[in-house]
């Protein structure tokens, strides 16, 4: 696993500290994370970080150190493990043994190995006392088990966490099936399930018709079942085996072969679904105060809505034209400088180029979209400067698949840490369907939204337009106030959200009024799950600075 070394002053674009150093198989390498120069400069190898003088980081050209002396180790039985010599050597794995007597095994080394079978590098467990070490490297070698899983086959794909639960589950297979076993390990146990998993995960998907995931019983093996289910598409199954000892090596070592089986045959709870019954710390905890969430741009929203909170969907609702874009790039800019935020955007009517230069231009209180206003290369540096390695835009346009994306958007909030994620608009997931089958598709769609932010912890924000005005009816340019019934996807989606806001607007051509009506914008809160809201915020349009900015009571 890679950890974090050291900071130093980076040569190129001159940050005091903004050069971070990591070291991962005993290999130093560093990422500047200041946003002064071009992504393409910001990774040093080992041999540029040597260059720098304030770095201690030694480099040497020399041959790839020589480990096919571990082909001569033998393979033993393990008696500390139960296990024998026989599925060992299935796997390859080899022993070393004590000086003193010659016998005792001291060492033990998983091969690990790359596309072509060929072996890596070892990961090597010493046995006492307990540790880990690389020989040779390991950083792109498939999971320990994957060649042998491949060879073996079969409807199942078995996973633990660990090389030894792999191979004591091959152990009972063997002795209580008389049968070859399709199983693999996570590279560095319950934190490695996406590391690990999924550079294969096509393979998987395509080779095997499920997966039974066997994690250690304990709250770490619960973070990695979450992890799994999330990593695989929902489509596919994903099954738990729940046992009585930690995990399948002490199944094995405690003579509960038969059980463990029988815990992979019986495997089916679903990851998501759970019941719980509160307990004494439960009760404590709320005693303790809530805090607000996150907050909005505007202070009112947040007054009112208590912030953004994660495990959360928010519905926003605006006319065509009406300024949807503007309150997307707002809120996400506003995450981003104020909240140090990870954000996702993903935008199917707007290329990634189009929602960088309007996002970039709202953040620093500029536009970078209108061809009648020049864009000055500063005003881009600072944009870029705010921005940094915090944001991750969609590339896919026009007309997206939801399954796909959700999928993305599970994978980008494991994998890469995003908190908040960005739709707009939501209806371009349902072009080409009729009515009716795009509104159940709709109200399926958050729903399912509603139930990875709570599962995953991320906050979601997602924008529609309004439906048609009736005819005769005030319109949607003449200031119409919106109900939840108005948004595309009907109230029955905005009632699968936490909470629904409309955007209220007015882009007059014919009232002496207009100039100032049409710079008037308000902010309805419209349906509130947790607090029952129903409050009006007036904003006003400034357009030379692309923003929206709270009416303050005095003007």
């Amino acid at each position: 696993m890679s950890k974090h070394v050291a900071k130093i002053p980076c040569p190129i674009c001159g940050s005091s500290d903004g050069l971070n150093i990591f070291e991962e198989d005993g290999v130093r390498t560093g990422y500047c994370f200041s946003s002064k120069h071009d992504e393409s400069t910001k990774y040093f190898n080992t041999k540029a970080l040597a260059e720098i003088p304030e770095s201690d980081v030694i480099y040497e050209e020399k041959e790839p150190k020589d480990i096919s002396w571990v082909d001569e180790l033998r393979t033993l039985d393990n008696p500390e493990r139960a296990l024998k010599a026989g599925a060992y050597k299935v796997f390859g794995v080899k022993h070393g043994v004590s000086r003193q007597d010659g016998r005792t095994v001291t060492e033990t080394y998983y091969p690990m190995l790359d596309d072509t079978n060929a072996v890596l590098g070892y990961k090597v467990r010493v046995h006492n006392p307990k540790n880990f070490y690389v020989l040779g490297s390991t950083r792109k070698a498939h999971p320990f088990g994957w060649k042998q899983a491949l060879e073996a086959g079969g409807y199942t794909l078995h996973i633990t966490e660990g090389e030894e639960d792999a191979v004591a589950l091959y152990t009972a297979w063997f002795r209580e099936k008389k049968q070859k076993i399709s199983v693999i390990s996570l590279k560095q146990g319950n934190e490695s399930v996406i590391k690990s998993l999924q550079p294969i995960l096509k393979d998987i998907t395509d080779k095997f018709k499920q997966v039974v995931f066997l994690p250690d019983m304990d709250d770490a093996g619960t973070t990695a079942v979450k992890d799994i289910r999330a990593l695989f598409p929902d489509d596919y199954t994903v099954k738990i085996a729940k046992y009585t000892e930690k995990d399948s090596n002490e199944m094995v070592k405690k003579g509960k072969e038969k059980e463990l089986v029988s815990a992979c045959y019986n495997a089916g709870t679903p990851l998501s679904a759970g019941i719980l019954a509160p307990d004494f710390d439960m009760f404590e905890e709320l005693k303790k105060p809530l805090e607000f969430g996150l907050s909005y741009p505007w202070p009112s929203l947040t007054k009112h809505t208590r912030g953004q909170r994660k495990g959360e969907v928010i519905y926003w609702g605006a006319p065509p034209k009406g300024g949807k874009t503007t309150l997307v790039n707002h809120l996400a800019g506003w995450n981003i400088e104020q909240h140090n935020q990870r954000i996702l955007i993903v935008s199917p009517e707007s290329p990634p180029k189009g929602t960088l230069r309007r996002l970039s231009g709202s953040m620093i209180n500029k536009v970078f979209h209108d061809p009648n206003i020049p864009v000055h290369p500063e005003d881009v540096d600072r944009a870029r400067e705010l921005i940094g390695d915090k944001l991750h835009i969609f590339d896919k346009w026009q007309t997206p698949n939801w399954k796909d994306t959700r999928q993305l958007i599970k994978e980008e909030v494991l994998s890469q840490g995003i908190e908040t994620v960005y739709i707009d608009p939501i209806t371009n997931f349902s072009i080409g369907m009729s009515g009716s089958e795009r509104n159940d598709f709709l109200i399926t769609m958050t729903r399912e939204l509603a139930e990875d932010a709570n599962n995953y912890g991320f906050t979601a924000h997602v924008f529609c337009h309004y439906n048609k005005a009736p005819k005769g009816d005030k319109q949607w340019s003449q200031g119409r106030v919106p109900t939840s019934d108005d948004f595309a996807g009907s109230g029955a989606m905005a009632q699968a959200c936490h909470m629904a806001i409309g955007l209220q607007v007015w882009k007059l051509t014919e009232d002496e009024d207009k100039e100032y009506l049409n710079n008037q914008r308000v902010l309805h809160i419209l349906e509130d799950r947790e607090f029952g809201v129903v409050e009006a915020i007036p904003l006003r349009w400034y357009d030379s600075q692309g923003r929206l900015k709270e009416v303050e009571n005095d003007e």
